[in-house]
């Protein structure tokens, strides 16, 4: 008997939500020189810390939900891996052609680096996520066998040296040895503390919405202190705050995969939980073909 596939639209709609924050932290961060974060204080910029300054958060979630679904996996399909490497690769070779199109020399330490792309960290998300691929077998018997105290202190101390330790030192020059690879894996330890519900949930939407807009103020803040007293080197770190190892960003990530994780999703009167193509079919059919307002037919509650 065929196993019918599961799907879970609360991570559905948060993969949309985080891919919609990834491409406006780029946009924001590289359409403007890299220099919105460092200017001076407008509307303008305000405007870009509302919308642009959740790309780690982002990124975060998307490592969570995939953790969430590997969570109770004993191996690692080979097959998968190398799939999922070689359209890495076609990306990346797609982008030189285009590159190439526009005028630039494409070497052949240049097409060396296309296919080691997955690995050499060229797109670090991926890096990340296919070395951790690795670890998911040992990190799942480390998960099922280890005491819910124990798990948690071993989420802490790897989330203390990950997004505490490492962005002070950095701040100060300084290193831990850390790498992309370990902030999947403290997120990973992090999701299933979450799943197991040794970290109660206590995110609603208020506290939420709260937090973000408390960054963005920050942020505001900092940009317009910086151009009153002029400062410059104060702009110059806001950046820092959502950049990559920060906790804020990944702080923000974890309560909005905690928000999205407790969310159900109802479709008209039936709740959408699990099925197969066809059933999604005749729901979306029924969507279509229904006159209810947008606000009728989904529901999250």
């Amino acid at each position: 008997m065929k196993r019918e596939r599961e799907r879970y639209l609360n991570f559905d709609l948060l993969r949309i939500l985080s891919m919609l924050m990834i491409v406006c932290f780029h946009y924001c961060i590289h359409g403007n020189g890299e220099q919105i974060f460092s200017a001076s204080f407008s509307i303008q910029q305000v405007i870009s810390y509302t919308f642009g300054s959740w790309g780690l958060v982002g990124v975060t979630c998307f490592f969570m939900i995939s953790a969430w679904f590997m969570q109770n996996r004993e191996t690692i399909s080979i097959s998968k891996w190398l799939n999922l490497y070689v359209k890495v690769v076609i990306v990346f070779l797609m982008c030189l052609l285009i590159a190439k199109g526009l005028g630039d020399n494409i070497t052949a330490r240049t097409l060396l680096e296309a296919i080691l792309s997955p690995l050499n960290s060229s797109y670090w998300y991926v890096t990340a996520y296919m070395v951790m691929m690795f670890f998911v077998p040992w990190l799942n018997v480390i998960i099922r066998y280890c005491k819910d105290r124990n798990l948690l202190t071993i989420t802490t101390i790897s989330c203390f040296v990950c997004f505490i330790l490492t962005p002070i030192l950095k701040f100060v020059g300084g290193k831990t040895g850390t790498s992309t690879v370990f902030l999947a894996i403290s997120l990973y330890l992090v999701t299933a503390c979450i799943k197991k519900k040794i970290i109660p949930n206590k995110v609603n939407t208020t506290k939420l919405l709260f937090a973000f807009l408390l960054v963005v103020s920050v942020e505001s803040g900092l940009s317009l202190f910086a151009s009153m007293t002029g400062m410059v080197k104060i702009s110059s770190h806001i950046y820092d705050l959502v950049d990559i190892y920060s906790p804020i960003p990944v702080v923000l990530g974890m309560m909005t995969f905690l928000w999205f994780s407790e969310q159900s999703i109802q479709i008209g009167k039936s709740k959408y939980i699990g099925g197969d193509t066809k059933d999604c079919k005749t729901y979306l059919f029924g969507i279509f073909a229904s006159r209810k307002s947008p606000f009728q037919i989904f529901n999250l509650g």
